[in-house]
């Protein structure tokens, strides 16, 4: 277990190491109005990628984990996912293309410029869409370094474009398209992966895909509202503030990617072993649930930690456009901090198939940002990580609450 750990992290360290390095050369060297326009094309894209996923991934996870060792049945498990996703991802796209537009022009951009983010996103987000489904047959036979080398390849290949345009053409729209390439060969090695472990030409199941959408409705209403609230501080700042602080918050949110490292390695080894763990073995259940998000939050809490003790050698990644931000940087590495907890406690249950009710975690998230929009200045970019902090504390709350109520009642 220790050699497996050893060896993912290492890879994971590379992997999310080259991206980064894509996001610094970015933030580095896009003029301010252009990362601008950037961070609000990446927002849109994350609003579309989690809207259009509405809890897929672990719906996927959780029945593909009882089948894990039937090639066919796990091919019809992600048919079935894939097939549902590419539906959702169209509506999606068509939707949010318009946002975008609106937004960009309201920070100062042209129509033209808008259209061609939009333009450069939609293959982008359709191309990514599928990826997360492609990863659960690896995830599930813990074929790791098959998965890990062709993200690093990806990596490596969007390191290059990215850098190649940043410097010579930097255009927010092309920054955007770079990604394209990358993703799309990206998918292809993953299926190619997993030819021996599932059939992902097989039939998708009609019982599978009735509990695989079953899950996402139970999961969808919180999703609808999470997914903007995730985006909350990019929204707002770009509604309220100037196209200098929405570079901010972008900048600054790009530190979260140190945080998420700790993320992806517990999704890659920790989450496919817990959904397979027999679920008669309550006692064995809880412990290594709490020996997880204990993890996870120790190794979090470090990262804020480094922040607040050296905040200026932090920021001296982003560049010296961003150097006087020592106080925000603190605020904005604790609440990635908190979201990689939240994300982690959230996944852990959805792969158990415990969904938290949007009825009990949705209101307390509304009151807390009601009355932190009306007491924070919302031209701000140290308000916009508060409520990040504050959203993120009362998620990661209800999910724990209710994975430990599903724990006593079984």
């Amino acid at each position: 277990m220790c050699r497996v750990l050893v060896g993912t992290a290492t890879l994971q360290a590379l992997a999310q190491f080259l991206a980064f390095a894509a996001g610094l050369i970015v933030v580095r060297h896009l003029p301010v109005e252009q990362y601008a326009y950037y961070t609000l094309a990446t927002a849109v894209l994350g609003i579309a990628s989690t809207l259009s996923d509405s809890g897929m991934r672990n719906a996927v996870m959780a029945q593909g984990g009882a089948v894990w060792q039937q090639r066919t049945a796990l091919g019809g498990v992600v048919a079935a996912g894939l097939a549902i996703r590419r539906k959702v991802a169209t509506a999606c796209a068509i939707v949010l293309c318009p946002v975008l537009i609106g937004l960009v022009m309201r920070q100062g951009g042209r129509l033209l410029e808008a259209v061609l983010l939009c333009v450069a996103l939609v293959p982008v987000f359709l191309a990514t869409t599928a990826s997360p489904l492609l990863e659960v047959p690896l995830r599930l036979h813990q074929r790791l370094k098959a998965l890990q080398f062709a993200q690093t390849a990806g990596g490596v290949l969007r390191l290059g474009l990215v850098a190649v345009v940043s410097f010579f053409v930097p255009q927010a729209w092309l920054v955007v398209l770079s990604a394209f390439l990358p993703q799309s060969l990206l998918n292809d090695r993953m299926r190619k992966a997993s030819t021996d472990i599932a059939d992902l030409d097989a039939e998708p199941d009609d019982v599978t895909r009735k509990k695989i959408s079953q899950q996402i409705a139970r999961t969808l209403p919180g999703t609808v509202y999470y997914v903007f609230v995730s985006q909350l501080s990019v929204l707002l700042i770009s509604l309220f503030g100037s196209t200098e602080g929405t570079a901010q918050v972008g900048a600054l949110g790009r530190l979260a990617l140190i945080v998420s490292f700790l993320l992806a390695v517990f999704q890659l080894v920790a989450i496919p072993r817990f959904a397979r763990f027999p679920e008669q073995d309550r006692r064995g259940l809880t412990r290594i649930y709490v020996l997880l998000l204990s993890g996870i939050s120790g190794a979090a809490g470090f990262a804020v930690l480094i922040a607040w003790l050296m905040p200026h050698a932090v920021l001296f990644l982003l560049g010296a456009k961003y150097s006087s931000l020592t106080s925000e940087v603190v605020l904005a590495v604790a609440a990635g901090a908190l979201s990689v907890i939240s994300s982690a406690a959230g996944t852990l249950s959805a792969v158990r198939g415990v969904v938290v009710s949007p009825f009990v975690s949705i209101p307390p998230s509304i009151a807390v940002q009601i009355l932190l929009i009306a007491l924070l200045p919302l031209d701000s970019v140290a308000s916009m990580f508060i409520l990040s902090l504050a959203v993120s504390a009362v998620q990661a709350t209800a999910y724990v609450w209710n994975f430990v109520r599903w724990l006593r009642r079984c």
